[in-house]
């Protein structure tokens, strides 16, 4: 079972993994697998990876891959994480050694008694359908259905089949049958004779059965490995729950002591996230965007209180305190591990596409285009609300202050999305609706 990142980067391993590919956790943990995989065969991972990042966000391939015993083939099952909003987090990936299906694939095109011999030998349920019924079964079949031969050869297949699983399982037979594309690999549950169901996997090809087409089918039985997955899913999730709470705790603390800009970092972070919908930028940037929206101002935990609600103006000291709060929260949120750097977002969001902003002096596309969304996001916010030492100058007049002050201030592009956000898309806030 390994875990990874929207980069095919390590971020869980098995130990079952780290012993076949004769390597330490350590070893795999942020590297990406692809060296491993036989050049023969990365273009096809590399499709199947992508499939696994859009519905139905499950994606099933074949690989060579180089383990501590030489190259060996690979069965590979892939699962997107989603958040709540439906975006891909991670792939959970869950491989199984298939070297002894391979052989047996090749010894069936050898020889009939050869291959007599290895189906009742084989580890794999292998089934031959024809006509809608099972024409052949071997004894692993009966041992994962609790069935004998005889009662799987007399009902109609579709039987032995959940129900909800079904259409998809028949749809893919008569298009196989017909000579038409189908899913070569899927899951689907079985019914046992007791009642209960099992996780199969399927690997079916189509054959000529006594002179008429039918499939055979390689079944695997993977309900413990489906069980497997929903724990891990399971545990992403609630570390994922704590995560986004931990956030929300950080940015509350930072309201706690500056009441007057309360909902500031909400707002931010909804506008910065309708900027970058509206740049067609993909969801998982999307979502670190929203993170550092919640916490850009966490740096100002550092800063006396009254110095933040000071209803008048500010000293030079003052002002240099204020201005210290990006690099305040950027050394707060080094140390933790996100998806994104959204330190780094954090301490530029006040940098200016000309470079005259802090605390670096960055410019133009220096700056991370997170920060440059956050900076723009930041001055519309702050200028529609209220403060202590001024009313709120209203949107109309924060989006003349960016318009007129991109590709100076800010980056141009970023700017005028944020236009269309509000003149095309009727953008509010929803903190400030009703």
């Amino acid at each position: 079972v390994t875990k990874m990142d929207l980069e095919y980067r390590f971020l869980f391993v098995s130990p079952s993994y780290c012993k076949m590919f004769g390597k330490t956790e350590e070893e795999l943990l942020g590297k990406t697998f692809l060296p491993l995989v036989h050049e023969d065969d990365l273009e096809g991972t590399a499709n199947a990876l992508r499939g696994i990042v859009r519905p139905p966000y499950t994606s099933f391939y074949e690989q060579r891959a180089m383990t501590k015993d030489g190259w060996r083939w690979f069965a590979w099952s892939g699962t997107a994480v989603l958040d709540d909003d439906q975006n891909v987090t991670a792939i959970i990936s869950v491989g199984r050694d298939i070297a002894e299906r391979k052989r047996a694939e090749e010894e069936l095109q050898k020889s009939e008694e050869m291959y007599r011999i290895l189906v009742d030998n084989a580890g794999e349920s292998l089934v031959v359908a024809q006509g809608g019924m099972l024409r052949f079964t071997n004894p692993k079949a009966e041992e994962v259905t609790g069935f004998s031969q005889a009662e799987l050869t007399s009902v109609p297949f579709l039987e032995l089949i959940h129900p909800e699983d079904r259409q998809r399982v028949g749809l893919n037979y008569q298009r196989r049958i017909r000579g038409e594309p189908a899913e070569d690999t899927y899951d689907f549950r079985i019914v046992r004779k007791d009642g209960t169901h099992k996780w199969v996997e399927i690997h079916a090809v189509l054959i000529s059965w006594q002179g008429a087409p039918a499939t055979l089918n390689f079944l695997t039985d993977i309900t413990e490995r489906k069980l497997a997955e929903e724990a891990l899913i399971e545990t992403h999730e609630k570390l994922r729950q704590s995560w986004e709470s931990t956030i929300l705790v950080l940015a509350s603390v930072v309201e706690m002591r500056d009441p007057y800009t309360a909902g500031h970092q909400q707002r931010v972070s909804e506008l910065a996230q309708a900027i970058a919908l509206e740049l067609g930028l993909p969801e998982a940037q999307v979502d670190g965007i929203r993170v550092a929206g919640l916490l850009h101002d966490l740096g100002k935990i550092q800063i006396p209180a009254e110095t933040l609600s000071k209803p008048g103006k500010l000293t030079s000291v003052e002002l240099m305190l204020i201005r210290m709060h990006s690099q305040n929260g950027y050394e707060i949120l080094k140390p933790t591990v996100f998806p994104w750097p959204i330190a780094q977002f954090v301490l530029q969001h006040h940098e200016r596409w000309d470079g005259s902003g802090y605390p670096a002096g960055l410019k133009g596309e220096e700056i991370l285009l997170e920060a440059r969304i956050l900076a723009v996001a930041d001055v519309v916010e702050a200028m529609s609300s209220h403060r202590p030492y001024r009313p709120a100058f209203g949107v109309h007049e924060a989006l003349w202050e960016i318009l007129q002050n991109k590709g100076t201030l800010y980056d141009a592009a970023v700017a005028e999305a944020c236009q269309r956000v509000f003149e095309e898309r009727q953008f509010q806030f929803r903190s400030q609706v009703g």
